[in-house]
C-alpha cells in the first residue's frame, strides 16, 4: 500500500508538473482530478482506520493541493509578467538546457526559478511528511489523535 500511495504522491504531480504544457492538460482534466482527488481522499482519510490507508488518502489530498499552488502561481505570474511562468527544470521542454542553447533560452525571470524550484519541493516535501507522518504510528497518535 505504502509503495501505490508514494507513486500518486510523487507521480501524479510530477507528471502534472512536466505536463502543464502539452496538449492533454485541459481544464476539464485538472478540474474533474482536482475534485475527484480532493471527495476521495477527504472521505477516505475520514473513514480508514490504519495508517497505511491514512497515508493512502493523504496522497490523494496532494494531488488538490498541488493543484491549488500551482494555479496560484500562475496567477502571480500573470500579474507580474503577464504570463504563465516558464518551467525552469530539465527536460521541461520550456527552456533549452543544452549546453548550445544556454545562452538562447526565453527571458526566464526571477520568479520563475523560484516557481518552479517551489514546485518541487511543494511535492516532494508533502510526500516525505506523509511518510514520516503515517509511517511513525506513535508519532501520528501524538499530534493528530491527541
Amino acid at each position: 500500500m505504502t509503495i501505490i500511495s508514494i507513486s500518486i504522491a510523487l507521480g501524479v504531480p510530477f507528471m502534472l508538473l512536466y505536463g502543464r504544457k502539452a496538449n492533454w492538460y485541459s481544464t476539464t482534466l485538472i478540474q474533474s482530478l482536482f475534485f475527484g482527488m480532493l471527495i476521495i481522499g477527504l472521505v477516505g482519510f475520514y473513514l480508514s482506520n490504519t495508517n497505511d490507508f491514512r497515508y493512502l488518502f493523504y496522497a490523494f489530498l496532494t494531488v488538490p493541493f498541488y493543484i491549488l499552488i500551482n494555479y496560484l502561481f500562475k496567477f502571480l505570474s500573470t500579474q507580474m509578467h503577464q504570463r504563465d511562468f516558464y518551467l525552469w527544470i530539465k527536460y521541461s521542454n520550456e527552456i533549452d538546457y543544452t549546453r548550445d542553447g544556454m545562452g538562447k533560452n526565453r527571458p526566464i525571470k526571477t520568479s520563475d526559478i523560484v516557481f518552479s524550484i517551489s514546485l518541487l519541493v511543494l511535492i516532494v516535501g508533502m510526500s516525505a511528511l506523509g511518510a514520516v507522518l503515517f509511517g511513525n504510528h506513535a508519532l501520528y497518535y501524538k499530534l493528530i489523535e491527541y
